[in-house]
């Protein structure tokens, strides 16, 4: 047995995130046998193990989630992965290191769906954007009008009002 670091690479896995999407996931593992006895009599076939786990704590944590959870969330999830799999690798005397999501990749059509709504929102941040622009212009515009035309619908605040019912004009 081999006490060096070691690569377990997860070539493709299928996994369902909890709005039902499949996606396919490639995984990196890396992991060293830290106590010999352990790994020697406790597992039978370590990297087999590994990965069974792997995959076993790779698709627990995506089910949980939704593709755009998933898709901000690739951290937290080798995080997770590691402290489960740390956990559960103790007794078998191995100690797995980082765990990596090296790939993850989206169906073609939930991807140009994704890349449509993406242009989408920036278009709406544009037309917002040019209406917020044409407004101020719009403002701007006509507070120089009344700063030159004095009598420009200004009205006079200190003159009382006119009350067009008691003199019976309507």
């Amino acid at each position: 047995m081999d006490t060096r670091e070691q690569l377990l690479q997860v070539r493709v896995m299928d996994v369902t995130t909890s709005d039902n999407i499949s996606l396919h996931i490639e995984l990196s593992i890396f992991w060293r046998i830290i106590d010999l006895y352990s790994a020697y009599y406790e597992i039978d076939n370590i990297q087999v193990a590994l990965e069974n786990l792997a995959v076993a704590t790779i698709r627990n944590a995506i089910a949980e989630m939704d593709l755009y959870k998933l898709r901000s969330s690739r951290e937290a999830i080798n995080r997770y992965a590691l402290e489960t799999m740390d956990e559960a690798t103790e007794p078998w005397g191995v100690k797995v290191t980082p765990i990596e999501i090296q790939r993850l990749e989206v169906p073609r059509s939930i991807q140009v769906a994704l890349e449509q709504e993406q242009t989408a929102v920036y278009a709406k941040r544009v037309k917002i954007a040019e209406a917020e622009a044409q407004k101020q212009t719009l403002i701007a515009e006509a507070e120089g009008r009344r700063r030159h035309d004095p009598g420009s619908r200004r009205i006079d605040r200190s003159a009382p009002a006119h009350d067009h019912r008691s003199t019976g004009n309507c």
